[in-house]
């Protein structure tokens, strides 16, 4: 599954100054998440293959649009939180998913056109 986070830190890089937030794949699946950001048009260079969450760096566009072709949209805190509880030993890979399902942000308000 891919999950879109909702961290909006504001940085600038290069030119863009804009919120940034994660867009990752778990059960970790590397071709998963590259296969995703083509669809995004991510350039595979901007894979931070960091070593307890690979991920992509997207900003709010990037994550909205992320979220219209199926991305799950979580808290950051407590989505990255229980990922890290799993990767220290502490929660299974199933709780983790579950977790993630029964707490995805409620994101049906940024497409409604009505």
């Amino acid at each position: 599954m891919i999950y879109v986070d909702d961290m909006f830190i504001p940085k600038r890089i290069g030119r863009l100054n804009a919120k940034w937030s994660h867009l990752f794949a778990f059960p970790f699946n590397e071709n998963e998440l590259h296969e995703f950001a083509q669809k995004l048009y991510l350039k595979r260079g901007w894979f931070q293959q960091h070593k307890l969450i690979p991920h992509y760096d997207v900003v709010e566009l990037k994550r909205n649009m992320a979220i219209k072709k199926g991305a799950i949209p979580i808290p950051y805190k407590q989505g990255i939180g229980v990922i890290l509880e799993h990767l220290r030993g502490h929660k299974t890979e199933k709780e983790v998913i579950e977790y993630l399902e029964n707490n995805k942000i409620k994101s049906n308000f940024l497409f409604d056109n009505s």
